[in-house]
């Protein structure tokens, strides 16, 4: 089994090669250097649309061969046997492949924005995840770790436990920081075997249409 590839962090560009018989999609960073590449028989004689389609899944196996997301893409460059219309992104004729007027451009944009909107959404939809799985870790810790503090609140004969950043001047007789950690390793432990927070560090989108 090879080893996975370490995730590659920054922005990246795909060079495409679309050929008469073949694919090749690389995938490159902004020193030029080859991060990953993918390739697969063009099979031009089926249809434009079944070749736009197979661009995508090249681009998106050029990706993961690099161990990026979509989302990281700063550009794609196609090269294609035939004119190409510069305001449509339009391939206008490749007599090679058969096809005439494929909106190639349109067709990977479409494509790729809708995964980078997919990956954005679930990478936020995780974060508002963990920041509610927080509050209630927090929650929850307080809720058990209350009755050890007023126990020792009263053992001191105090009447008031103020957190030490809002005191300006105290003797160091009063402050009750390293007995109430004490008390609470004590009594509360690790927290158990399972974690108050759960970390979910995949931001692989869910499989789209």
């Amino acid at each position: 089994m090879g080893k996975k590839k370490k995730k590659y962090q920054g922005r990246v560009w795909i060079g495409f090669d679309l050929g008469g018989t073949k694919m090749l999609a690389k995938v490159f960073n902004d020193d030029y250097q080859t991060l990953g590449r993918a390739k697969q028989k063009t099979h031009g004689a089926k249809g434009a649309k079944s070749g736009l389609a197979r661009m995508v899944e090249t681009i998106e196996e050029a990706l993961d061969d690099a161990g990026v997301e979509a989302d990281a893409i700063a550009g794609i460059g196609v090269g294609c046997p035939g004119p190409i219309n510069p305001g449509s992104g339009r391939i206008v004729e490749a007599p090679n492949l058969g096809w005439r007027n494929v909106p190639v451009e349109e067709h990977l944009a479409d494509a790729f924005d809708a995964r980078v909107e997919t990956i954005r959404d679930t990478q936020e939809r995780k974060a508002r995840d963990l920041t509610n799985q927080a509050e209630v870790a927090r929650t929850r810790f307080f809720e058990r770790a209350a009755p050890i503090l007023l126990d020792i609140v009263r053992a001191r004969g105090a009447a008031v436990l103020m957190d030490s950043r809002s005191v300006l001047l105290s003797a160091e007789t009063v402050d009750i920081t390293e007995d109430a950690i004490d008390a609470i390793d004590d009594r509360l432990g690790d927290g158990g075997p399972d974690p108050l927070i759960e970390v979910d560090l995949d931001v692989t989108p869910p499989e789209g249409d």
